[in-house]
Parts: structure tokens; C-alpha cells; sequence
């Protein structure tokens, strides 16, 4: 039997840490494509900030991107907020998972929040990639050192959930930024949008495996949207997030709002995907919403309603850390 406070603690911890390991690898990419292209083709930071809830129209000089877009903590979208709500997730709930995990979270923590806005580039790449890797080495522990219990499989959904959103918001936004309106070949510095946008969502290696030189939008969506085999496309996530629902109880209600968010829309254009990607964080925020009724207790107050438009809202929920307190010791039932 687990406490339903402790299942919220593995599920945002979970989603936290997803966030946290695509919003750098996001930077990266972006940084990278930024060095690639030259002068005034190079795409602007505005955009990728809309991925930490900062407003886009907002002119950001590089000092104010890294400390609203890196260093807010007290923003739970931004890289180092998203490790400090997954830091207190797990202090609440270290009894469930690896002695190795906190450490590894608490000194990553430390060591970006040690990051002084203006630090040199390199400085601030080192980190980056040490989020993305202390992420992978979190997985590791957890996938060595963890039972296959109730805790586990809410850290999963979590991870899952947030992985599919991320990947949305990410692909719509680095596409909308690099990828001309107009569809055929020809566009300056052609390859080095793909690299761009492929390597932003962490599938440019498994692509060139899959596609080799082929190099087009429609074959890219394939992989992101449909491939089952590739981790970190959406119809993946879904069918995993599925796979840990069926060994839960009570699940009518969240495999029901899972079934709808693999709903099935011929995905071609940039266009197209913006209508999609839209529609399915909708569906993605309900899901998460149904588990949050189902698993871990009633909300303490009433869900705000999801904006008719862009841009892309702060996801619901993302102040699920700060409930714990004042939730009692109800049980998931498992």
C-alpha cells in the first residue's frame, strides 16, 4: 500500500526531472544551431523562452534569458526550479527510492544554483550538459536499484507524461523558429535546421539511423509522432504510460483520458502540427488532471480552465509539490 501523498511525490518527481533534462538539452541544441548559422540567420532566444512560461514578446538579453530561463527558481518551468521542486519531491519521498539518487539530484541542485547569471558560456554549456547527464545517470539508479513497485510505476507515468509535452512544445517551437513556412528543399543552410530541430528533442542520431540522408518534415513527424519503437516519440510514451496504468487499481478513468490522447490526425505540415501539438498538451493536461482526481486525492481547488490559444500555458499542476502539506494519509489502494 502506498500514500497517495507519496505516489504525487514519485509522479512530479518523475515529471520534474524530465523537464529539467529537455529544457537543457533544448538549450543546447539551440546555442549549437545558434554558432551553425551565421549573422542574422540565426534564430533569436525569445521563442525558447515561451518553454519556461516567460513571455515571448519579452526582449531578453542573454543575462536575463539564463536567469529566468535557468536560474528561476521560484519558477517550477525553468531548469534550476524544475530541480528544486524534483529535489523536494524526493526529500519527501526518499524512503522509495536508491541512498544514490539524492545525492546525485542534491549536488547536481547545488552546483547549478551556484551559477551566476553572468557566467562565460562555457561555464554555462558545462552545466547544461551535466543537467542531461545526471539526468541519465538518476535513470540508471533507479532502473538498477529500484522494486517494480506503485512508486516506480507513478515515477514512470510521470516521466512519461512530461516527456511527451515537453517534446510537443519543443518541436513546435524550435519548427516554427528554424523551418521556413515553405516546405520544399533549397532553404539556406537546409541541414543544419534539421540537425537543429531533430537534436532539440534528443532524436537526430536515432533519425540518420532510421532515414539516413533523407531529410524532410513529414519523416521527421513519423519518428516523433508514431514510431512505437523510439523512446522518446509520443506514441511511445502513451503506450508505456498505459503499460504502468494496467497494473494499478482504479484505472478506468486515467486509461480512458490515456485513449483519447492517442488520437489519430495526419500530421504533414508545420501547420498541421501546430493544430496537433495544440489538441494534444490539451489532452496530455486532462490526463494529468484524471490522475491527479484518481490517485492522488481531490484537488484543493477547482481546476483553472485551459486557454483557447497559444502561447503554450504553464502546465497544470506544476505546484504539486507544495499540496503534500496539507493533504492527510489517504492511500492510492495498491
Amino acid at each position: 500500500m502506498l500514500l497517495c501523498r507519496l505516489a504525487e511525490n514519485a509522479y512530479w518527481l518523475g515529471r520534474y526531472l524530465e523537464r529539467a533534462e529537455d529544457l537543457a538539452r533544448a538549450i543546447l541544441a539551440y546555442e549549437q544551431i545558434r554558432l551553425d548559422l551565421p549573422g542574422q540567420r540565426a534564430p533569436g532566444w525569445q521563442r525558447l523562452a515561451a518553454l519556461a512560461g516567460v513571455d515571448e514578446a519579452a526582449a531578453l538579453a542573454p543575462t536575463a534569458f539564463v536567469g529566468q530561463v535557468i536560474l528561476d527558481r521560484e519558477n517550477s518551468s525553468s531548469l534550476l526550479g524544475s530541480l528544486h521542486a524534483a529535489r523536494e519531491n524526493l526529500r519527501r519521498a526518499r524512503s522509495q527510492f536508491p541512498a544514490e539518487c539524492w545525492h546525485t539530484l542534491n549536488r547536481l541542485y547545488l552546483g547549478l544554483g551556484a551559477l551566476d547569471a553572468g557566467a562565460p558560456a562555457t561555464e554555462l554549456r558545462a552545466h547544461l550538459e551535466q543537467v542531461v547527464g545526471s539526468s541519465r545517470e538518476l535513470g540508471g539508479q533507479v532502473t538498477a536499484g529500484m522494486l517494480r513497485d506503485e512508486a516506480y510505476a507513478f515515477l514512470r507515468i510521470g516521466a512519461h507524461l512530461e516527456r511527451a509535452d515537453m517534446m510537443l512544445r519543443v518541436a513546435l517551437i524550435v519548427s516554427e523558429t528554424l523551418i521556413p513556412s515553405a516546405q520544399g528543399h533549397g532553404t539556406p543552410f537546409e541541414n543544419i535546421r534539421w540537425m537543429g530541430l531533430l537534436k532539440s528533442v534528443g532524436a537526430y542520431g536515432t533519425y540518420r539511423h532510421r532515414y539516413h540522408a533523407a531529410t524532410d518534415f513529414k519523416s521527421a513527424l513519423d519518428l516523433l509522432l508514431r514510431e512505437p519503437t523510439f523512446p522518446r516519440s509520443l506514441a511511445h510514451g502513451l503506450q508505456e504510460i498505459g503499460r504502468e496504468l494496467a497494473g494499478l487499481p482504479r484505472n478506468a478513468d486515467a486509461l480512458a483520458a490515456l485513449e483519447a490522447c492517442r488520437a489519430v490526425q495526419e500530421v504533414e505540415t508545420r501547420a498541421e502540427l501546430g493544430s496537433f501539438a495544440d489538441a494534444a498538451l490539451e489532452r496530455l493536461a486532462h490526463a494529468s488532471s484524471v490522475l491527479q482526481t484518481t490517485y492522488f486525492s481531490m484537488p484543493l481547488s477547482p481546476p483553472e480552465p485551459a486557454p483557447a490559444s497559444r502561447p503554450h500555458p504553464r502546465r497544470a499542476g506544476t505546484a504539486g509539490e507544495d499540496r503534500d502539506e496539507a493533504r492527510g494519509a489517504a492511500a492510492t489502494g495498491t
